[in-house]
Formats: structure tokens, C-alpha cells, sequence
């Protein structure tokens, strides 16, 4: 279709030409007329009496509403749609580190499809697929990325208006880079790094900054989920037993202190905290407060809740009240149930996002974002996940999102076609 957009869209000129094709439109003076407007408020798309209309406040609402403008049309003559954001940031976690890692052309298809959706930001999770000039077995024979490549990835996604963050490992989780002799001193088990070793803040303030110099922004995650074996290796020998808690908090400052020489702010995963949620809790005091000296051990750093697996909207409610008491407002990570086979469990993907970005809404939560995790080796396409990303979309520029039997299948055809629909 051709469209003559008037207006300025300089800020969107450079990605609308990367999403034209997918979008099979053409731009002309003799095309279909829209008026686009780039101001304050709220997203919207318009069609009467032959004529067009486009307002928008981010470059990645634009890309959302050319794709509501172009399917609203080709039902209707006539149209009036306002979308109000519900969130600050709503984004994906692509996972770059089980055997299979997307090329820059995947990611950059895949930034397309976001654009098109309304999704503003893309983590990019690497647990050692990416280059340390320092370590050169660092993601050895693992298809890691060039600085070169995840710059190409930022520069693309910049002309979408889409933020790219960087998500790597700064404790566990890194079974694949301590393999090597390098790392013979700075493991405290197979997969978690030996806190308070002096080699081991070396290393990271490497990993640190080639992570991120990639990238325009100062935003980093820096993981430290799942380490259940903390302190129960190497450092136990050296030190003896000291409470996984109190670690956890003596290495999170001194991450923290090389973030901040680096000017990063950083963000992890919250799940090594919630024993300092249980009811009978020894960080509680007599109150049932957690204790303030508890509190003031843990940095300023974003943490992240992320919860895959329960479909009541209360469970999430009441975690994100628990995590509200260290201090900040949680941003949330929901899943798209890439993990478990040739195909995601869309059902489970479903309910469970349903009840979660309802209690996000309720709970004032401010950022989202949907993993598609690679568990076993990466056997589901990621491409498969996009109706669940769509679902994530929906939700973030309505507040009500009604799930239709012949809409839903629309959503599950732009998986295979490309085409948008709306739910």
C-alpha cells in the first residue's frame, strides 16, 4: 500500500524505512494521505472522510500505530482508536546463551517485530556469548558476539526507538565460562564465582565493561539468580559457613561499586531474597519487620521479580508488596513458556500472564518484560513466542485486554505470516 505521511517524522524516518517491507507499504507523495503528529499523550489512529491521522509521543508508538492503522483499514473505512500506555517500559529477555545464538539478522528481525508491537526495550541475556578481551576462553567455541555485533545490534534498535540492555552474570549461572583453567581461582563451585577473592572483581569489572560499551545505555542486568550452592565450595574450605544472605549482600556492594565506576545502574534478580520474605524468617525482627541492618546491607540496585508459574492474580499481588518492602517498586519479568519442547505451552503462557500483568496494573508496577528463555538447548524457536509478546503488547497499551477465540487465532497466525493483528 502506498501512503504519503505529512507532518515530521524525522524521528521515525530511519526505522520506518527498516519495517516498510514488513509492513509491505510504500511512501509517496501520490500515497494514501496521513497526518502524523508527534506530541505529548496519548497513542492514536484515525481514518475518516479519506483521510489519515497518526498521533504519537515515542518512536516506538509510531511503529505500533502505522501496524493499528494499517489493519484497521483494511476493516473499516472509518476509525478513531486511542491506546493509553500502562507501563514506562515494556520490553523482551532474549536468551543468547544455550547453544543457540541468534545472528545479528535474527535480533534485528526480531527488533522489527517489537517495533511493530509497542515493545520498547530488548535484554539481551548472555551468560558468556560475548567477547572479554581479557579472557580469551571467555565464551571460547560458545558463537559469542563481537563488540562489532552488539554495537550493529544498538545502532538497529536505536532506529526503532527501542532500548537495548545488556543482561549478563555477575555470580552464578556461569558453568560454561569457569570451565576453563583461567577460572581455577575465582569458583567457588562449578557454575558460582568465590566471593571476597580479590581475582574474582577483576574479572568482572572486565566482564562489566565489555558488556556494556557496546550499548547506549547505562542500564545493565547483572543476574545472580539461583545461586543455591553460594559459599558451599571452595569458600567454605577457605572460610568456613557464612549465611548465603550475608554474601549475597557483601558481593552485591562490590559489584555495585564497580557499576558505579563505570557509571551503570545496574538491576538483578530478586529470587535470593526471598528467604528474607518467609513468615518465620530469622532477618525479621520482633515486629515482623525485616531487620533494618538486613535492609541497609542491600545496594541500590533495581531488583527484578520474576515469576513464571502461578496463574492466581493475588500470588503476584502479594509478592510485589513483599518485594515494595526493601525499599522500591519491583519491575517484573513474566515467561513465554519457550522451554519446555519443540513449541512454547501457550496455555500455561497465557494464564499466567493474564494474572500477572493484572496485578503489575493494580500494583502500580512501572516496568515489564517477557523472557523467552532457551532451558536444554534452545530446541523452541524463538519466533514462536511472538503471540505471547503480542499478548505482552496488548496489555501494555490497554487496560482491559479481552482474549477472543477467532482473535487469538489471528495472533497465533502472525507467528507463521508476519501480518499484524490487534487483539
Amino acid at each position: 500500500m502506498e501512503l504519503y505521511l505529512k507532518g515530521d517524522i524525522s524521528a521515525v524516518a530511519d526505522g520506518l524505512e527498516l519495517v516498510s517491507k514488513r509492513l509491505k507499504i510504500q511512501l509517496s507523495t501520490d500515497g494514501y494521505p496521513i497526518q502524523v503528529k508527534h506530541q505529548q499523550g496519548p497513542l492514536r489512529v484515525v481514518n475518516r472522510s479519506g483521510q489519515g491521522e497518526i498521533s504519537f509521543e515515542k518512536p516506538v508508538h509510531f511503529f505500533r500505530a502505522i501496524g493499528l492503522w494499517l489493519e484497521n483499514y483494511q476493516k473499516s473505512s472509518e476509525f478513531d482508536i486511542t491506546e493509553n500506555p500502562q507501563f514506562n517500559m515494556s520490553g523482551v529477555m532474549l536468551d543468547a546463551s544455550r547453544n543457540a545464538v541468534p545472528t545479528v539478522a535474527d535480533v534485528e528481525k526480531l527488533l522489527q517485530h517489537m517495533a511493530v508491537m509497542g515493545l520498547d526495550t530488548l535484554m539481551l541475556y548472555t551468560e558468556d556469548t560475548y567477547e572479554v578481551k581479557e579472557y580469551p576462553y571467555f565464551g571460547y567455541m560458545r558463537g559469542r558476539y563481537t563488540f562489532e555485533e552488539l554495537k550493529a545490534c544498538d545502532e538497529y534498535a536505536e532506529k526503532l526507538g527501542i532500548e537495548m540492555i545488556p543482561c549478563i552474570q555477575t555470580l552464578g549461572h556461569l558453568r560454561e565460562a569457569l570451565k576453563w583453567n583461567y577460572a581455577s581461582k575465582i569458583k567457588d563451585t562449578d557454575d558460582i564465582l568465590l566471593v571476597d577473592e580479590p581475582q574474582t572483581y577483576a574479572f568482572l569489572e572486565s566482564c562489566l565493561k565489555a558488556a556494556s560499551e557496546p550499548f547506549r545505555t547505562k542500564r545493565i542486568h547483572i543476574g545472580m539468580d539461583e545461586t543455591f550452592q553460594l559459599g558451599l565450595g571452595k569458600y567454605l574450605e577457605k572460610h568456613g559457613y557464612e549465611n548465603h544472605i550475608d554474601l549475597m549482600n557483601r558481593h552485591l556492594q562490590k559489584v555495585v561499586s564497580i557499576t558505579d565506576k563505570l557509571g551503570l545502574k545496574p538491576m538483578i534478580w530478586s529470587d535470593m531474597y526471598f528467604p528474607l520474605f518467609a513468615e518465620n524468617s530469622p532477618y525479621k525482627d520482633e515486629s515482623g519487620s525485616i531487620r533494618e541492618e538486613i535492609l541497609e546491607g542491600i545496594p541500590d540496585v533495581e531488583l527484578v521479580y520474576w515469576n513464571y508459574y502461578r496463574k492466581e492474580q493475588e500470588v503476584y499481588e502479594r509478592d510485589f508488596q513483599k518485594h515494595k518492602l526493601l525499599g522500591s517498586t519491583p519491575i517484573f519479568a513474566g515467561g513465554a513458556w519457550t522451554w519446555n519442547g519443540l513449541a512454547p505451552n501457550y496455555g500455561k503462557a497465557i494464564e499466567t500472564t493474564e494474572a500477572a500483568l493484572a496485578a503489575c496494573k493494580q500494583e502500580g508496577i512501572g516496568e515489564i518484560f517477557v523472557t523467552l528463555w532457551g532451558d536444554n538447548g534452545a530446541e523452541t524457536p524463538f519466533a514462536t513466542a511472538y503471540p505471547i509478546m503480542q499478548l505482552f503488547a496488548e496489555h501494555t497499551y490497554q487496560k482491559e485486554v479481552s482474549i477472543e477465540k477467532e482473535r487469538w487465532q489471528s495472533v497465533l497466525n502472525f507467528a507463521v505470516t508476519g501480518i499484524l493483528p490487534i487483539l
